[in-house]
């Protein structure tokens, strides 16, 4: 891979993203999801989990493929209004 691909990467790379890294972050996954693997977003809360000052939430949702449901929705909800000031 040439040098400019690696710099792509990560320029987009959200964890060198400090602005990305200074928001709580939630992360909602459905644990049978064809299109998108859990394990970068296992990997990705780990490492953040990990990190000062971070912020951060992972839910996975059983029997959910790639989509949002209602339940998704009303967590995200809930989630949001604890930043609500």
């Amino acid at each position: 891979m040439a040098q400019e691909q690696v710099d792509v990467f990560y320029r987009y790379d959200p964890r060198y993203q400090s602005i990305i890294n200074a928001a709580p972050q939630l992360l909602m996954y459905g644990d049978h999801d064809q299109i998108v693997s859990i394990d970068g977003e296992k990997d990705y809360y780990k490492y953040m989990n990990g990190q000062p000052d971070s912020e951060i939430d992972l839910e996975v949702y059983e029997h959910v493929n790639h989509e949002f449901t209602d339940q998704m929705y009303d967590d995200l909800r809930t989630w949001l209004k604890r930043y609500d000031k």
